[in-house]
């Protein structure tokens, strides 16, 4: 294993936390032990987020990220606006993949919705974790 990518919403901060604001507009909340898993893997693997969102662009998830200390942990964090397509669409995870110089069977996909991230990352070959 060489990279580990999450989505953003219930997998690392509280999706409620945003309530249809701007990331940047609010005061985000963690998910419990966050920091730590962040931590550990740091050390070990490549860290990237791959995430469905309205409006937001990278530099806007990370303003956000930075107000709760975690902006430094991801290697790569590629939007659906800046990539130009959702998840599941396979063509959003292999630019993730692209941009940290991984082939599929060396990452894995940590999230909560079965049909966005789950099957999207599973259809090019990457292992897949479901967080509930």
């Amino acid at each position: 294993m060489v990279a580990v990518f999450f989505d953003l919403g219930d997998t690392l901060i509280v999706e409620e936390s945003v309530g249809g604001r701007n990331l940047w507009e609010v005061e985000l909340q963690k998910i419990p032990c966050v920091d730590e898993l962040l931590q550990k893997l740091k050390q070990r693997y490549k860290l990237g987020i791959i995430t469905n969102i309205v409006t937001s662009r990278e530099r806007h998830v990370r303003m956000a990220l930075k107000k709760i200390g975690l902006d430094q942990c991801f290697n790569i964090i590629l939007t659906s606006v800046d990539a130009d397509y959702d998840k599941p669409d396979e063509k959003i995870f292999l630019n993730a993949l692209k941009a940290l110089n991984v082939q599929p069977e060396e990452a894995v996909m940590v999230g909560n919705r079965i049909s966005t991230d789950i099957v999207g990352a599973n259809r090019i070959g990457m292992k897949t974790i479901l967080f509930k």
